[in-house]
């Protein structure tokens, strides 16, 4: 696989925001919300496979945080580079904290999700199964390449033609809440692309039909 990376990296505080992972001339800017995380490391892999990063990035609690926002710029990163989190706070099940620095985290704000991989689901847990109690356990086991990885992605230049939105005054505004797959893959929806959000566009005139402005 051709390196995603340039050089060597220069990591810098960043940016708060767009969250995610936003690739630019000049490397890629890396942010994550998490309120109640005391510390956060940023990886970096060779391939979607791969059971060891390449580089760990430590944030800084103060260089690296605004508010609730975790950022860094690492220059040299370029589209395409595979990465994931590692997350460090409090343990307190029955206060709804279940960090965990033994376990990888997808990045909630990623573009892409790499599919050369074969997600071991027994190693996400936090706790350890098969256990009484299992779910207040610590797991302190760690598994990379059974983890899918974020792929950090570029602007893909889509041309919008000029297309706006259409401001629709929020009290003429009618929202219609779905799931692609939910809404055209049973036979009943009746359209031709089940499963896909062509189907969803096919449904479009009966949903102008039901009033609704917005899906």
């Amino acid at each position: 696989m051709e390196s995603k990376i340039k050089n060597s990296i220069q990591p810098t505080p960043g940016h708060p925001m767009p969250l995610g992972a936003v690739v630019a001339d000049t490397g890629t800017n890396f942010a994550i919300f998490s309120r109640h995380a005391t510390r956060v490391w940023l990886l970096l892999f060779d391939q979607a496979t791969s059971d060891t990063p390449t580089h760990a990035f430590e944030l800084d609690p103060v260089a690296n945080r605004t508010g609730d926002i975790w950022h860094i710029h690492l220059s040299g990163v370029r589209h395409g580079q595979p990465y994931l989190y590692q997350i460090d706070g409090p343990y307190e099940p029955e206060q709804g904290h279940r960090f965990n620095k033994h376990k990888p985290l997808l990045d909630p704000y990623a573009r892409a999700i790499a599919s050369e991989f074969e997600w071991d689901l027994s190693q996400a847990y936090g706790y350890y199964q098969n256990l009484p109690e299992m779910d207040l356990s610590f797991s302190i086991t760690t598994h990379f390449a059974g983890t899918p990885k974020c792929i950090a992605y570029g602007n893909d230049g889509f041309d919008w033609q000029g297309d706006r939105p259409l401001n629709r005054p929020l009290n003429e505004t009618i929202i219609y809440e779905t799931h692609v797959r939910s809404l055209t893959c049973h036979p009943s929806a009746g359209v031709k692309h089940p499963g896909a959000y062509m189907g969803v566009v096919e449904k479009t005139p009966y949903f102008k039909e039901l009033g609704v402005t917005a899906i």
